[in-house]
């Protein structure tokens, strides 16, 4: 059903008294949402650079929404919404994408790797790589080490 608000005359009882001219429900109703939005591209270019910088250091979430300049709460939520990961998760996986490449272009052993990378010990490391890469390092290494070999020989 529609109503036409301007149809209605100022003497008519049911207008005054209708909850639909009443100013805050029709503010309210009418009111812009805003769209939600993840970080600027700025305070998102901060946050990636930050990462990139210290992915083998220990940093916590505090630390990198400090280096962004808002709160830990409201960067985490926003970090979400514009990348799909917590600030974490992309963490990890960034984590993990290093190492990939550093499996398939060095002979570097695993704790040295895992170490290079912020993981705690290289239990912790191949547990995630698994988690992530689906293969553990040293499978994922001879896999694509092979693969580079093959390549670079042809």
């Amino acid at each position: 059903m529609s109503i036409d608000l301007h149809s209605f005359e100022p003497s008519h009882d049911s207008a005054i008294h209708s909850p639909l001219l009443h100013p805050s429900v029709f503010l309210h109703q009418n009111a812009a949402v805003p769209p939600v939005r993840g970080l600027s591209r700025r305070a998102l270019r901060l946050a990636l650079t930050y990462i990139e910088q210290h992915l083998g250091d220990p940093f916590t979430l505090e630390d990198l929404a400090r280096a962004v300049g808002v709160s830990r709460f409201h960067f985490a939520r926003l970090f979400r919404i514009s990348t799909g990961e917590s600030p974490m998760e992309f963490l990890l996986r960034s984590r993990i994408e290093r190492a990939k490449q550093i499996l398939v272009s060095s002979d570097r052993r695993m704790s040295e790797i895992a170490a290079t990378l912020g993981f705690c010990d290289q239990s912790h490391f191949s547990r995630s790589f698994r988690r992530y890469a689906g293969v553990t390092p040293r499978q994922f290494a001879r896999t694509h080490g092979e693969v580079l070999q093959t390549a670079a020989g042809a």
